[in-house]
């Protein structure tokens, strides 16, 4: 029998991540970590990602449900602090770091499961695609993937700046299929594959502080045909889509109603997929 080589690629989409959270919190569970091949996170996928690289599906849901509504990640108020994120990822690298949603970071370097971290290097706007190899490579870059501009400082690794991955190849599918896998489970946080009218502004206007703004548009421009991308190779890739509208009102919503509402949306969807 031929193995099968199969990859996991999980979107951005800021709190709307907790729907990939219900998803892949269910995939582990149901599958185990050792049926992707490689997974391949962006952003909120990326923390995401983690936990199922290093075996932990339990600890995604929990860590959704527990660890980021109201002002724990989002704090608006350090407007008026300067030097002060207004999405705070240390605080998040913290969660990971300690009990009782402690990482396993030695489950995660030493995992069967090759994980790739997406992020975007200022200077050339280019996507860059991490694996990391040390704990220190892993929150660097994790914490890279999810900074996005004006909300979180950029983040330095080895002499480089980086950002939001989300701003170069936020559903690395084309790096997945190049890659070689045979079958490809596309987690998409949100209704269309594609970035709506208001996410395409936020995400130019994003782009427009870095030297690298005309590649990071082009990606921009570039996602907007992720559906054709799609279509050219349906017979490799699946999507799971939310099946109901979010109950996020958008990318920052801190309720924790309606993120708790957004990961049991995630688990029924996960659920519907397996029996596909």
């Amino acid at each position: 029998m031929i193995a099968v080589s199969r990859a996991l690629i999980l979107g951005p989409g800021g709190l709307q991540g907790a729907y990939s959270g219900g998803v892949v919190a269910t995939l582990g569970r149901k599958l185990g970590r050792n049926y992707f091949n490689s997974l391949y996170g962006c952003s909120a996928g990326a923390y995401t990602g983690s936990y199922l690289v290093s075996d932990q599906p339990d600890l995604i849901e929990v860590m959704w449900r527990e660890c980021v509504f109201d002002k724990r990640l989002i704090r608006w108020q350090n407007i008026l602090h300067r030097g002060q994120p207004i999405l705070d990822l240390f605080y998040l690298d913290n969660v990971l770091r300690n009990d009782p949603y402690r990482l396993s970071i030695e489950n995660l370097l030493n995992s069967p499961v090759k994980m790739f971290i997406v992020t975007t290097e200022c200077r050339t706007g280019t996507a860059c695609y991490f694996s990391p190899k040390t704990p220190k490579e892993f929150f660097l870059q994790v914490r890279a993937s999810a900074a996005v501009p004006y909300l979180h400082p950029e983040v330095l690794i080895d002499g480089l700046e980086y950002v939001d991955g989300g701003l170069s190849d936020p559903l690395p599918i084309e790096k997945a299929l190049a890659d070689g896998h045979d079958e490809v489970v596309v987690v998409c946080n949100t209704s269309q594959l594609a970035l709506n009218r208001p996410g395409l502004v936020l995400s130019t206007i994003g782009a427009m502080g870095y030297p690298g703004r005309q590649a990071m548009l082009r990606s921009l421009a570039k996602q907007q045909r992720v559906a054709s991308l799609v279509e050219k190779n349906r017979a490799q890739i699946r999507i799971i889509f939310p099946s109901a509208e979010p109950p996020l009102r958008w990318h920052f919503d801190s309720s924790k109603t309606r993120i708790n509402q957004l990961v049991d949306l995630g688990i029924r969807d996960a659920l519907a997929f397996l029996k596909t």
